[in-house]
C-alpha cells in the first residue's frame, strides 16, 4: 500500500507541475488536471489488486504438505495465500507476536478460521 501511495504522490507532483497557460483556460485545466489523477488514481488501484492477486495465485503453489511456516506478523496478501494454499496442502504456520500492536495474533485468529494449525511465539 505505502508504495502505490508512493507512487499515486509522484503522479500528483508531475500534474501540478502542468503550467497552466492563460488565466481564461484556467479553470478547464484544472478540471483536466483532477480528471486526468482521478484515472490514474483508478489505474493504480486496478493494478494493485491485480499485482496482489497474481502474487497469491504464484505464492500459494509453494506451499507443501508437511511445510512449517514462519510468519512476522500480519498481511492480508500473506493471509490470502496461506488461505489459498490450506484448500491443497495441510502444513503449519508460526506466527511472531509483532509487538506493540499484536498483529501476529490476527494473522493467528485468521488462519485459524480456515481451519490452519498456527502456534504465536
Amino acid at each position: 500500500l505505502q508504495a502505490a501511495c508512493d507512487i499515486f504522490n509522484h503522479m500528483i507532483g508531475k500534474e501540478l507541475s502542468r503550467k497552466v497557460t492563460s488565466s481564461n483556460d484556467a479553470q478547464e485545466e484544472i478540471l483536466q488536471i483532477k480528471e486526468d489523477l482521478a484515472k490514474k488514481g483508478e489505474y493504480l488501484a486496478e493494478q494493485a489488486i491485480s499485482c496482489r492477486e497474481r502474487v497469491q495465485l504464484f505464492a500459494s503453489q509453494f506451499i507443501r504438505d508437511g511445510l512449517t511456516l514462519l510468519v512476522h506478523g500480519y498481511s492480508k496478501v500473506v493471509e490470502n495465500i496461506l488461505v489459498q494454499a490450506s484448500k491443497t496442502s495441510r502444513f503449519n504456520v508460526i506466527v511472531t507476536e509483532a509487538r506493540p500492536d499484536n498483529a501476529g495474533f490476527i494473522l493467528k485468529k485468521e488462519l485459524e478460521a480456515a481451519g490452519i494449525q498456527v502456534k504465536v511465539i
